[in-house]
């Protein structure tokens, strides 16, 4: 996975391996079957679901946190987090389940050291990166790689509250 650095690299997300794309191809798709269809109480998969709602559950609380770090959150704030999380899942299973590598490219901005992080008054999230597409609708060609969302990402500003 390469992640952003002084230098100026990108963080392009996931970094395809074989294992991860063998998985892709062959797991997904029933990990995507059984939330649209979710198993009775005693089926095997039903771990599975559990596991996906307590991951869920876990970046709920977690962007919460992160977001507390900023100023205090209310319960319509608590819901847009849980709608945000809801949201990113589904994206990811259609990124996954799709015949083609989509990936997210984001370009490393205001890069600081701890210190300074602890001072900051403000959280600038980057709210439309970029989208990249490798290979085509046959899941081959995986050379040729398209940009799908382009340009310069769109970058939300928070303030901490005092």
């Amino acid at each position: 996975m390469n992640v952003p650095d002084a230098t100026g690299l990108p963080y392009i997300w996931p970094d395809p391996t074989a294992k991860s794309e063998r998985w892709r191809f062959k797991a997904i798709r029933s990990c995507n079957d059984v939330l649209k269809n979710p198993p009775c109480k005693y089926d095997p998969e039903q771990e599975l679901l559990q596991g996906y709602q307590a991951t869920l559950k876990t970046a709920n609380a977690k962007i919460s946190e992160v977001l507390e770090m900023v100023g205090p959150i209310n319960q319509v704030t608590r819901n847009l987090v849980s709608d945000l999380c809801s949201k990113a899942v589904d994206m990811w299973i259609l990124f996954g389940t799709q015949p083609y590598r989509l990936q997210v490219k984001v370009y490393p901005f205001n890069l600081e050291s701890a210190s300074k992080k602890a001072r900051r008054t403000e959280l600038k999230l980057i709210t439309k990166p970029e989208l990249l597409r490798s290979g085509n609708s046959n899941g081959v060609a995986l050379e040729e790689v398209n940009v799908v969302i382009g340009g310069n990402p769109d970058l939300t500003t928070y303030s901490r509250s005092r």
